[in-house]
């Protein structure tokens, strides 16, 4: 034991202290592979993992995009693993239960045209399941973007289940008869009041109305949660601190969390994070704090708002895509806010992170020089950004489309993109895991996550999101993609891959 605790102090000594632990995936899930589902359908259709959610018993929840029977369209796939990742049947899906319902389909019979473009948010609640999604109601002029991409729908809507897979009914949250584009964010549930006698449940909502060009109004929606599906919208509001989402400016907003209580009578502290439009396609990252009518709190940052730039982005283009919050006790000061997101460049991108106090300041402990915020990128790519004429050998890191707190970490789930290199005909991409200390932003992992058979990494992998286990370990969905040396009806196609991941052994016996 004390050679293998020596050698491992060598092996970390010889190494980076910014990306010192490995992830692999855990032995103890599927047996240590990625977990690769159809929903009993054809292999040479596309299926997205998009979204993931961890039930008290430690079981995870999958929701997907899986294919309908006219080719670019699709419907919501829900599959259900236990903490070993086993599947599980579904109980009383009903008419949505699909191969013995070991997978639940929701597609309504009576809509030929309603085509489910994203599912953008799962949220467990005793036992009843919220999904977020956006749908396309039969309008060509909003063609779907190919896989993975989650484009725009027209409409967001709320499908709830029970935790057993019984479809109670949906609420669409904005109008499908409207000429405007809506695209979803995410929501959270909450009791307003915990020392009421029958304390009442609230969900809120935070998203997008599209305009014409750059114009973009965040949009909240809060409802009082009945019983079964129902839901009673309380307010609808478009929050514009200091006049940031106005015009050819404009605001998208990708994520909504809750933070700490003043008191156990008054509600959590909401904030919502995505981007802010400044002009010609720029985007800053960018959070708000409103209230529970949607106004800003003009005691957070500049009027309700933080805008996070990252000079050293050159083409200026930084998409804010996830939001954490952390709180301890019930004192305002304790919030801890990290929104994470693209960092665009010509050529090769980065990713950034970083990490607001209640006030609206940046954490000068957080991150190099004081800065509050870190910066990332693939492992091996240059640290700056790569010049480049066609895209050719390019790196960059895209859709930092998952992020979650626990343990004392931050970890961040982003897709590592490899150009196609000169006469080469393969793009090649794979599933990103990093890791920081959420206290002083020390990277301390920063792995990818192939796919592999007997060891020989066999189809490309992309990420969708990911859950905390405990204990150091992660639950990640995504999808992996066909080589094109594949047979040829399954060249490029999607399949949904969930993987557990863990640190290498042999750094854990160390760090034990």
């Amino acid at each position: 034991m004390l050679s293998r605790l020596i050698l491992g102090l060598v092996a970390l000594c010889a190494m980076s202290s910014a990306s010192a632990l490995e992830y692999v995936p855990d032995g103890t899930f599927n047996a240590g592979t990625h977990y690769l589902e159809t929903f009993s359908g054809p292999p040479e259709r596309h299926y997205l993992g998009q979204r993931i959610v961890r039930l008290p018993d430690g079981s995870v929840i999958v929701g997907a995009l899986v294919p309908r029977q006219e080719f670019g369209a699709y419907a919501v796939g829900l599959v259900r693993y236990d903490a070993a990742g086993v599947r599980q049947p579904w109980t009383n899906p009903g008419v949505f239960g699909a191969a013995a319902n070991r997978f639940l389909i929701f597609d309504p019979p009576g809509s030929p045209l309603r085509k489910v473009q994203g599912v953008h948010d799962l949220v467990v609640w005793g036992d009843r399941l919220f999904v977020l999604v956006n749908v396309q109601m039969g309008d060509a002029d909003v063609p779907l973007l190919p896989p993975p991409m989650i484009s725009v729908g027209h409409v967001v809507e709320i499908l709830v289940f029970g935790t057993d897979g019984a479809f109670l009914g949906s609420t669409v949250v904005m109008p499908p008869n409207s000429p405007k584009l809506y695209s979803a964010g995410g929501i959270a549930l909450y009791v307003p009041d915990l020392t009421a006698p029958s304390p009442a449940l609230h969900l809120v909502y935070a998203g997008t109305t599209h305009g014409t060009g750059t114009d973009r109004r965040a949009d909240f929606v809060r409802y009082e949660v009945g019983s079964g599906a129902r839901l009673t919208r309380l307010v609808r509001r478009q929050p514009n601190p200091v006049r940031l989402c106005d015009g050819d400016r404009g605001c998208d907003i990708r994520e909504i969390a809750l933070g700490g209580r003043s008191s156990p009578a008054e509600p959590p502290r909401i904030y919502l994070a995505g981007s802010h439009n400044f002009g010609s396609g720029a985007r800053d990252h960018l959070v708000m704090r409103v209230d529970v009518n949607g106004a800003p709190v003009a005691g957070f940052g500049s009027g309700g708002a933080v805008r996070i730039d990252y000079p050293a982005s050159s083409f200026d283009d930084d998409r804010g895509q996830a939001l954490a919050v952390t709180h301890r006790g019930s004192s305002l000061n304790q919030d801890a806010i990290y929104v994470a997101g693209e960092i665009t460049g010509q050529c090769s991108s980065r990713a950034g992170l970083a990490k607001i106090r209640a006030d609206g300041t940046l954490d000068p402990a957080f991150g190099a020089s004081g800065t509050g915020t870190v910066t990332w990128s693939i492992p091996g790519a240059a640290p700056e950004h790569t010049p480049c004429g066609p895209w050719i050998g390019g790196l960059r890191l895209r859709d930092t489309s998952g992020i979650v707190a626990s343990d004392g970490k931050i970890a961040l789930v982003s897709q590592a993109e490899y150009a196609t290199p000169p006469g080469g005909t393969e793009f090649k991409t794979e599933a990103l895991l990093t890791v920081f200390d959420a206290a002083t932003g020390a990277r301390e992992a920063n792995s990818l996550v192939p796919y592999r058979e007997n060891g020989v990494r066999v189809r490309h992998s992309g990420t969708g999101a990911l859950v905390a286990d405990g204990a150091g370990r992660y639950t990640m969905t995504g999808h992996v993609r066909y080589f094109a040396s594949a047979a040829p009806n399954l060249v490029g196609r999607h399949h949904v891959a969930t993987v557990r991941l863990v640190v290498e052994s042999s750094f854990a016996e160390v760090m034990d």
